[in-house]
């Protein structure tokens, strides 16, 4: 049988739960768990059906709260005036009062304790009422722009300020017929008039205000109202005006981060928000209010002691206590008010977006568009659906182009920014100077070897780049901008994929559940915008390097043809491939800068050919001239031929590899390289053609003057001279059959081995001509088949043993 749970009222102390077995003691805390949710949902059901009785209780403690602080001033500004000296000086201005009657002796009462049991009003009104009354209405006509001023600077209300003015117009006209204080009036009425336009200058400043309180907007608009004797209608029309010229205000202003336009955007909302709230209705019945009361008994009235109520109350004047305010409260209905608020809405939206078109205009932070635009919308999305009788399509339409034509005049921009880069290497190139071209040095310069990585990283790698890649300060200027320019770039490419991402549900609180341009909005807003953004920026980008081609183009035709101009070629060529490698890979190009970097490849290979043929004419046209083979016992094989070029032959080589060294090893790509032997191959052979043809010439003309010696002395003298002289150049058996024979096979040779070297992978017409000239220098040796082969192979085998000799050739 289960264990009974024991009665927790019957415990003396918490200690006694934990006499019983764990099963007891569990089923008394279930128990226990029960009882506690029970009572309180006892305690909620009842709290729940008194809930209203206890607001009312609460209210009722409030008021007795309020009536109790009343009760305690009063009693303290009676203790106040209950003083022995107050008394004393009321009992003795009473004894001259008594005094003042039996000296006039115009009591029509019977005896004076009959006369003193009447109102003292009565006696003064008999005496002289109307100058009291003159005193009366002067001492509140002064005290009025007093308190005016005094509330204005205090930053009192408004609607108190008015009601002032209010009396004090009427007083002003009642005392404006009295001559003794028409002066006095007059200057007053000035200052009154003053104190207007402050009047209404601060009903404008609390009406262009932005505040959540909408309380001061409502006294604001009755003080006008007061002040200006305008109806509802003139009062909603003012007000309108004055708002207008507020968002028109903060649109002016200029702020980094638009956020002028958030204030006249929350400016343009609240204006519709309270002219729904509170007219016409709110603000015909506080109208109405005025009116049910006398201004001069109001209680804002009475609460300023300047006014001094418990003496002028008296004296005054009926008409002036008893005066109410006319303003016409009922002249506005409700379905003419929204038609004037729809009005004025559409034409607001419409000036607010060109507005903040041109305060777009001014704005070039790319990211700072973004946000704003994404703040704006949020926030007008918070709110549109307050606002009727306006196309919320077309007004978000309207924002959306104004914020996406600025965006894609900065990207315009910013593509267009490259142009920079071309104005910088036009500045470097016209300002050259023999300083600005690199002078490379080895990777295994012993200067760079020895360089303390631990501590000088940085110059180590800027070294190495220097000599690797040729990047001279220069570049690195060009290449400083160029990388900005990216960066930009890269940093708007990057903002414009995060507004794909950006979730604008979140935001739309206030949608109508039966909202149709709900997924439009969407659409339009993290896709349609974002793809037009980036698919104009890539046509800009393209654009961008295709005017940068044209104007590299353009650099290129004016390298000119001085001294300088390879140099300049190489500069333009090494800064061309660094732009290739940090070309955006979205930007599709063909082949870009092609043109312009075979241009300057064709310039740089045709001054390293130049260069090295004009170097070694000297040896090949000695060569040719002595058709001597000063390797000929090096020969070898049955019939005897060339194994190894001739010196000049492996001289050209050298110094054809030497001047690409000097160049730059980075200049020799393939295309660059292949365009390099092209040339080679074609002044190779217009310089072997052409000292041949001389020599021959020579030759032949020293054949025939030996063919007729003897003819006369001073001849004969002369040619003896000329052998002389000469005899170190064409000795006798140089010019035997075997040895023009030799010469011949081993240029052969020579010319086998340099078509090896200068074996381009790219396919020409050049390299036809240079075959034709082998196969005719061959066909002269009148050699067979087979050692024509044997000559090949044997020229292009030690140009396999030799060409790391000339590794960029190899």
């Amino acid at each position: 049988m289960a264990t009974e749970a024991p009665d927790p009222k019957t415990f003396n102390s918490w200690e006694d739960a934990f006499q019983y077995p764990i099963p007891a003691v569990r089923r008394m805390e279930q128990q226990l768990r029960n009882d506690v949710a029970s009572n309180r949902e006892k305690l909620r059901t009842l709290v729940g059906a008194s809930y209203r009785d206890l607001l009312g209780t609460a209210d009722s403690i409030i008021d007795m709260d309020g009536q109790m602080q009343q009760v305690e001033r009063y009693l303290g500004d009676l203790g106040k005036k209950c003083n022995s000296s107050l008394l004393g000086r009321t009992e003795m201005n009473l004894g001259l009062f008594e005094g003042q009657l039996r000296l006039r002796g115009t009591c029509y009462a019977d005896d004076w304790n009959t006369a003193f049991r009447v109102p003292v009003s009565l006696y003064v009104f008999v005496v002289d009422r109307e100058r009291y009354a003159f005193a009366s209405q002067l001492a509140v006509f002064r005290a009025c722009p007093e308190i005016m001023s005094r509330l204005l600077k205090k930053g009192g209300s408004v609607l108190t300020v008015a009601k002032i003015l209010v009396i004090s117009r009427l007083l002003h006209k009642k005392l404006s017929k009295d001559q003794r204080s028409i002066a006095y009036v007059e200057s007053t009425r000035i200052r009154l008039a003053r104190l207007r336009q402050r009047l209404l200058a601060g009903i404008d400043k609390r009406l262009k205000a932005l505040d959540n309180d909408f309380t001061p907007f409502l006294d604001a608009m009755c003080a006008h109202s007061l002040a200006t004797s305008s109806s509802v209608t003139d009062v909603l029309r003012h007000y309108h005006r004055i708002r207008s010229e507020a968002i028109l205000a903060k649109m002016g202003e200029r702020h980094d981060d638009g956020h002028n336009v958030l204030q006249a955007l929350r400016l343009l909302v609240q204006t519709i928000t309270i002219t729904e709230a509170f007219i016409p209705r709110q603000l015909s019945s506080a109208l109405l209010k005025l009116k049910a009361t006398p201004l001069f008994s109001n209680d804002d009235i009475h609460a300023i002691d300047e006014m001094d109520h418990d003496l002028h109350d008296t004296w005054i004047g009926e008409d002036i206590i008893n005066f109410t305010p006319y303003v016409r409260h009922d002249d506005l209905q409700a379905s003419k008010a929204a038609e004037q608020l729809a009005t004025w809405a559409s034409s607001t939206l419409s000036n607010f977006q060109e507005s903040i078109s041109s305060l777009l205009e001014s704005m070039d932070d790319f990211t700072a568009i973004i946000q704003l635009r994404k703040r704006t919308l949020n926030l007008w999305f918070s709110y549109h659906n307050r606002i009727k009788g306006i196309d919320r399509s077309g007004v978000l339409d309207g924002l959306r182009n104004a914020f996406v034509t600025r965006l894609l005049y900065l990207v315009r921009e910013k593509c267009s920014g490259l142009s920079e880069v071309t104005v910088r290497t036009r500045t470097i190139l016209q300002g050259w100077q023999p300083s600005f071209s690199d002078k490379k040095s080895s990777l295994w310069d012993n200067s760079l070897l020895s360089t303390d990585l631990s501590g000088e990283v940085h110059l180590f790698l800027d070294r190495l780049e220097r000599t690797v890649y040729g990047r001279t300060d220069q570049i690195r200027i060009i290449l400083q901008e160029y990388q900005r320019w990216l960066d930009g770039i890269e940093g708007t490419q990057k903002t414009i994929e995060e507004l794909r991402g950006t979730k604008w549900e979140e935001d739309f609180d206030n949608l109508d559940d039966d909202d149709e341009l709900f997924e439009q909005r969407q659409k339009l807003l993290s896709e349609v915008d974002p793809q037009k953004l980036r698919s104009d920026m890539l046509v800009d980008l393209s654009q961008a390097f295709t005017n940068l081609q044209s104007d590299v183009d353009g650099l290129v035709v004016e390298l000119g043809n001085g001294e300088d101009r390879p140099l300049k070629a190489v500069f333009l060529l090494r800064l061309l491939r660094e732009f290739k490698r940090r070309l955006n890979p979205e930007i599709h190009l063909d082949s870009p800068f092609a043109n312009s970097i075979r241009d300057l490849q064709g310039i740089v290979a045709a001054t390293v050919v130049e260069i090295s043929v004009e170097y070694c004419r000297p040896r090949l046209r000695k060569a040719i001239t002595r058709a001597q083979v000063p390797q000929r016992s090096l020969w070898e094989g049955n019939p005897e031929l060339p194994t190894s070029p001739s010196p000049w032959a492996f001289k050209l080589l050298q110094v054809l590899t030497a001047n690409m060294a000097g160049m730059g090893s980075d200049m020799w790509t393939k295309h660059a390289t292949a365009l390099l032997e092209d040339l080679f191959r074609t002044a190779l052979v217009e310089e072997i053609s052409s000292l041949s043809s001389i020599v021959t010439k020579d030759v032949g003309d020293q054949d025939r003057g030996t063919e007729v010696d003897g003819q006369d002395d001073a001849t004969t003298d002369s040619k003896e001279q000329v052998t002389k002289g000469d005899a170190h150049l064409h000795p006798a058996s140089e010019h035997s059959p075997n040895a023009k024979t030799d010469f011949k096979i081993q240029q052969a040779f020579d010319l086998s081995y340099l078509d090896n070297a200068a074996q381009s992978p790219l396919k020409s017409e050049l390299e036809n001509r240079l075959t034709d000239f082998r196969q005719m220098r061959q066909a002269e040796i009148g050699l067979p088949k087979a050692m024509i082969q044997r000559l090949e192979s044997g020229a292009a085998d030690y140009w396999k043993r030799t060409a790391l000799l000339f590794g960029f050739l190899a």
